[in-house]
């Protein structure tokens, strides 16, 4: 009779990355952006487990920059409207 949890590798896993583990527990994607003075950001972009919090990338910009990109994501929202408007030089 053979157990298919011996049968991969004796320790019942299949030598993945882990991967397989996460793809069938409930999870949250989330971005954190960390900033402080002078426009510098932190972007985390994170899935949350019940049990743990992994990072899937960071990234840091100018606060400018940063900025523009979430607006570009929501084109309805008040900052793109307000970012879409060009200022009065005159």
């Amino acid at each position: 009779m053979s157990n298919s949890k011996t049968e991969k590798d004796g320790n019942g896993d299949d030598g993945g990355d882990g991967d397989e583990k996460n793809s069938n527990r409930y999870s949250i994607p989330l971005v954190v952006s960390v900033s402080k003075g002078n426009w510098f950001l932190l972007k985390f972009r994170i899935t949350a487990f019940m049990d743990e919090i992994l990072t899937d990338s960071l990234s840091v910009a100018d606060g400018i920059s940063a900025f523009m990109d979430e607006v570009k994501e929501d084109p309805k929202s008040s900052e793109y409207q307000i970012a879409k408007e060009e200022p009065d030089f005159s």
